[in-house]
């Protein structure tokens, strides 16, 4: 008996996965759309328990419930459902963020916003955080920039907010807000980085206001 598979969305912590044309679009097309969310969603748990490279398309074709030709109608190979997965969880985790920041706040508030987005990013991809920190050395070159590309988007988030802060008096006008944004970044990865490798559990809510204690001295 095939398992049955929830949307992604109960995986990615109810983002809103379909495009909002979906009721729009033709019958085949929304169908297809459909299909290649099931098996993201399938490939979404195995990739996250198994890793890349130890997971076979027979496994995510079980988790979808679908046969394996089936996958290959829609993506070429392993890698490019991984790539797939990744952009789609990339491209709403940065959505997320963005919303999650009103400009109607002050820049505080909105460091403190990101650092909860992080966080929370981090609790609902743990697996696929070690995943991708023990596999780095494997993924692809292709993929490399794509990761990069992401990284740069959140920087370049934290970068604007810093601007704001400091154009408001708020942040210190002497700080590099390049230098700054990385230095935000860094200090987030860094830890949730090393926990997540040697799997130690996190005391969110204590992590987090040391954090963000370093990062107002910062920019303070």
């Amino acid at each position: 008996m095939h398992k049955e598979v929830p949307s992604i969305r109960h995986h990615v912590i109810g983002w809103d996965c379909r495009p909002k044309e979906l009721d729009a679009l033709p019958k085949k097309e929304a169908r297809e759309w459909l299909r290649r969310e099931q098996i993201v969603a399938a490939a979404f748990q195995v990739f996250s328990e198994k890793g890349v490279h130890q997971t076979k398309v027979e496994e995510i074709a079980l988790i979808a419930g679908i046969g394996k030709g089936t996958i290959y109608e829609y993506f070429g190979s392993k890698l490019e459902i991984f790539f797939s997965m990744m952009l789609w969880i990339f491209e709403r985790y940065y959505s997320k963020l963005e919303e999650n920041i009103p400009n109607d706040e002050s820049a505080w508030r909105q460091i403190e916003k990101i650092t909860d987005s992080l966080f929370e990013m981090h609790d609902d991809f743990k697996k696929l955080h070690v995943m991708l920190m023990s596999e780095f050395k494997h993924i692809p070159d292709d993929m490399t920039p794509i990761l990069f590309q992401q990284r740069a988007k959140k920087l370049e988030l934290i970068q604007t907010v810093i601007k704001k802060g400091q154009s408001a008096k708020e942040f210190d006008g002497t700080v590099d807000s390049s230098l700054a944004a990385e230095m935000v970044l860094c200090s987030f990865e860094g830890i949730i980085g090393y926990r997540s490798l040697m799997n130690t559990e996190l005391e969110i809510d204590n992590t987090k206001l040391q954090i963000l204690a370093m990062i107002r001295k910062m920019l303070h």
